[in-house]
């Protein structure tokens, strides 16, 4: 008898140890595929803006003896005995000072809606008047030392600052 070697025990050795390596490779492919899943993943944290800094400041009025704080970006029209400030093309804050109430003018007239409001230490009644899509408070206000008539037309989004720093000369 010939010495002949057996092949068949070393081909099975091999596919043996091929799929051993397949199955490795398979399992190191998944691990590599799942770091990639978590290092692609967008962050969880939505970039914050920065918002600007808003500027304030004091409007004296020495006629009519009172001042109030407003952002800087409403533009001053006219300041003696009253005052009218804009904001882009917009009326925002109107102040008229009279000694006494005209009769018969509109901002007498009352309106559908209404609100109690507290200013400088006076509780007054608020008509609400709609302008396009602008909502205004108006209302009057007597100064306590002169006895003259404030009468204020203003967004109600500056209403807040306006009533927290108004003060009477």
């Amino acid at each position: 008898m010939k010495n002949s070697i057996k092949l068949g025990p070393y081909f099975l050795i091999l596919c043996l140890v091929l799929s051993i390596v397949f199955i490795g490779g398979v399992r190191y492919g998944q691990k590599v595929e799942k770091i990639n899943k978590i290092v692609s993943l967008p962050p969880t944290v939505a970039p914050t803006i920065i918002p600007t800094m808003i500027t304030y400041d004091d409007y004296i009025n020495n006629i009519c003896k009172f001042r109030f704080v407003y952002p800087k970006d409403l533009t001053l029209i006219s300041a003696t005995d009253s005052a009218l400030f804009k904001k882009n093309n917009t009326e925002a804050i109107s102040i008229t000072c009279f000694r006494s109430l005209p009769k018969g003018d509109s901002f007498n007239a009352v309106t559908e809606k209404q609100i109690k409001l507290s200013v400088v230490n006076q509780t007054i009644t608020a008509n609400i008047v709609k302008d396009k899509s602008n909502e205004y408070y108006l209302f009057i206000l007597t100064h306590p030392i002169t006895k003259q008539y404030l009468v204020v037309k203003i967004l109600k989004e500056f209403y807040p600052l306006f009533s927290a720093s108004l003060k009477m000369l």
